[in-house]
């Protein structure tokens, strides 16, 4: 006769093996809540920011919220308006992922510079994407209707910023993804002499 004690203990084996492995299987990850961190880096080691702002330079790279007035000064302005400032070469800043932003370039030029203070002898150049590929902007220099004065000439220099918004569609990050900022050039036409 033949016992039936070791199917009964193999069985529990498996069972027990069963089960540890469920406890061992990598769980589906929980997204982090709306709200959390993406990462914007500015790369462009050739930037040059305009120290003091009286120069002619690029002042800050702003990454806003959406639907913001783009002819005002953004230094000083709260979180509610400014997700993040960028002041210097290679800097990195967070801003919070699924939320519509637009990217603003607050530049100066100085009399010294430009033939004219006029946003007809300037231009922005800007270059970035998305460390996941879904969407980039191609280098391209500023339009006309990116322009915004924000400080008009006094005689001695000018302000604007200039925005790229996606056509007004604004951009947005996913969890976990990155922005880059590859190129920001600020161009002025100087004067005759």
């Amino acid at each position: 006769m033949t016992s039936k004690l070791p199917w009964v203990a193999a069985a529990i084996i498996i069972v027990a093996a069963a089960a540890a492995a469920w406890a061992l299987w990598p769980t589906a990850e929980v997204p982090p809540a709306a709200g959390g961190a993406a990462k914007v880096t500015l790369a462009a080691t050739g930037t040059v920011f305009a120290a003091p702002p009286e120069n002619s330079g690029i002042e800050n790279i702003y990454i806003v919220k959406a639907g913001q007035n783009y002819d005002e000064n953004f230094s000083g302005l709260g979180s509610d308006n400014v997700l993040a400032v960028i002041s210097s070469n290679g800097a990195t800043v967070e801003i919070p992922y699924n939320t519509p932003f637009a990217i603003v370039v607050a530049v100066t030029g100085h009399k010294d510079n430009m033939g004219q203070l006029s946003a007809a002898y300037m231009k922005v150049a800007l270059q970035a994407n998305t460390s996941s590929g879904t969407w980039s902007i191609t280098y391209e220099n500023s339009a006309d209707s990116q322009e915004h004065v924000f400080f008009p000439s006094n005689g001695t220099i000018i302000r604007f910023n200039v925005v790229w918004d996606n056509n007004g569609n604004y951009y947005q990050l996913q969890a976990d993804d990155n922005l880059i900022i590859n190129h920001v050039d600020l161009w002025l036409r100087g004067p005759k002499y």
